[in-house]
């Protein structure tokens, strides 16, 4: 009995020193997220107060059930997709082009995995930082502006690479009695950060 709980307690220990990338998945998640909303925000209030010229009390209100029918809130909402549109095309199009070769160049150089998860993550900061750029000197910038932050994300591999990276690590690092729990653990990190 003791040996069959010595050898489980091992093998969570195995398990838990194995988690290499999951966290990293997990942060990457939750922070695309997050971002995700405030972006869209962002864009909302740019394109209320530069393209359409409302006053701030309209823009701040937009939210305000009074508003809900509003055409100029659906027109803003309607404008706001486009650039959420344009942002994913931007940030998604280099990203995809890198994917194609981060899995070879993954499986020719073995530190190649950091190297890629390192980029990745550097482009995510820099996006972020000219965000809050935009965010802090927000009557200065257009709404065209604020696309230009998801080139860096995208130009340094974005979250494509990052995804495929993270898999191909997992595939490769892990024993074939681990492979399956190592998954359900990235799958679950992947959507629990989202």
């Amino acid at each position: 009995m003791e040996n069959l709980e010595a050898g489980r307690w091992s093998r969570i220990k195995r398990l838990i020193s194995s988690l290499k990338v999951e966290p990293y998945m997990f942060l990457l998640m939750f922070s695309y997220s997050i971002k995700a909303v405030t972006v869209q925000e962002l864009y909302q209030d740019k394109t209320c107060l530069f393209e359409l010229k409302m006053s701030k009390h309209f823009c701040l209100g937009l939210q305000n059930k009074l508003y809900k029918s509003s055409s100029i809130k659906m027109k803003i909402l309607k404008l706001s997709s486009d650039y959420s549109l344009y942002q994913t095309l931007i940030h998604f199009t280099p990203s995809a082009i890198l994917s194609l070769y981060s899995g070879i160049w993954c499986t020719r150089y073995t530190h190649a995995y950091k190297t890629l998860l390192m980029i990745s993550a550097i482009g995510f900061c820099i996006e972020t930082a000219v965000l809050i750029y935009y965010a802090i000197y927000f009557d200065s910038t257009h709404p065209l502006m604020t696309l230009t932050a998801f080139f860096s994300g995208g130009l340094c591999g974005g979250m494509l690479t990052a995804v495929s990276v993270v898999y191909s690590f997992v595939s490769q690092d892990c024993d074939e009695d681990m492979r399956v729990v190592r998954f359900a653990l990235l799958e679950f990190s992947y959507y629990i950060g989202k």
